[in-house]
């Protein structure tokens, strides 16, 4: 349907580590491997589409970047890779009105399902070099 709408430029992300998100971690604090092996799974059938899809649609271009990838966040300050940085309501997302913690880049997650604003720049980033063939890929001439 997007081709059919005109798109030619198409980015599909990957699941990342859904059992390692602070709602899903077991009660002493460690991954649920059969959350992550779910996730790996869709994400391998994903980027295999993906391949179908440039196979098929010649005149597009499709991309697909692993979310799953490892990350070493230490590496990049991150501190916190288990716990939400604000506190949480019952439903997992941050209770209204109060203030999250003062030291947001170390924290990895903002509330029990979301990463906070620095992983999202840090996987911005590493995707970065994923998309620039997209960019500099056209699909129509230079305008004169």
């Amino acid at each position: 349907e997007l081709h059919e709408s005109g798109a030619r430029k198409v980015v599909l992300v990957g699941l990342g580590a859904l059992g390692c998100i602070p709602r899903f971690t077991s009660r002493n604090g460690s991954c649920v491997d059969e959350f992550n092996e779910a996730a790996f799974l869709f994400s391998n059938k994903l980027n295999s589409e993906v391949n179908t899809l440039n196979n098929k649609f010649t005149d597009s271009s499709f991309i697909f970047i692993n979310s799953s990838s490892a990350l070493d966040l230490e590496k990049f300050g991150f501190t916190v890779a288990d716990t939400p940085c604000c506190r949480t309501r019952e439903d997992g997302q941050c209770v209204r009105n109060e203030t999250p913690c003062p030291n947001r880049n170390e924290y990895v997650f903002y509330d029990e399902f979301h990463i906070t604003e620095a992983v999202h720049r840090l996987i911005a980033i590493g995707s970065y070099d994923q998309i620039k063939p997209l960019v500099q890929h056209s699909t129509n001439p230079p305008l004169q």
